[in-house]
């Protein structure tokens, strides 16, 4: 009986700690629209990055998201953020992919979007200009 005792604190105490029981994660979630005429941008990923840490968040057809960290919608760890986008392309016909937005949403050093997430901020939302490339 003692084994089985020390076998289930064991797996319970592993539980909690690759469950994050305690982590204190910010839900954040919000839309991303296009700067011109307000319609959701329909798809892609955002990331968020802060110092060696990385979170993403899919976009849905709506424009809508929610961030995850560990999974897809368990929130941000409380700091400050970098955020960049990709995958948010469409194929033209016969022709290879075209980014739907700016180029320089598709890097951190470049896109000039941060956000400081802590215990008041819920929402996060994105206008993006479009890809004036016609390609």
């Amino acid at each position: 009986m003692y084994k089985c005792r020390k076998y289930f604190v064991i797996v319970f105490v592993g539980l909690f700690l690759v469950c994050g029981c305690g982590r204190n994660h910010v839900s954040l979630s919000g839309k991303v629209t296009f700067s011109d005429d307000g319609s959701p941008v329909p798809k892609g990923t955002i990331v968020f990055v802060k110092e060696s840490f990385q979170a993403t968040a899919a976009i849905q057809p709506d424009g809508n998201y929610v961030a995850g960290s560990f999974s897809a919608k368990d929130g941000l760890p409380a700091g400050n953020y970098a955020v960049w986008l990709f995958g948010v392309t469409e194929i033209l016909q016969g022709e290879a992919e075209r980014s739907l937005i700016d180029s320089k949403y598709e890097s951190a050093e470049t896109s000039g979007l941060t956000v400081n997430v802590d215990a008041s901020t819920k929402t996060y939302n994105l206008k993006l200009d479009r890809n004036s490339n016609k390609k």
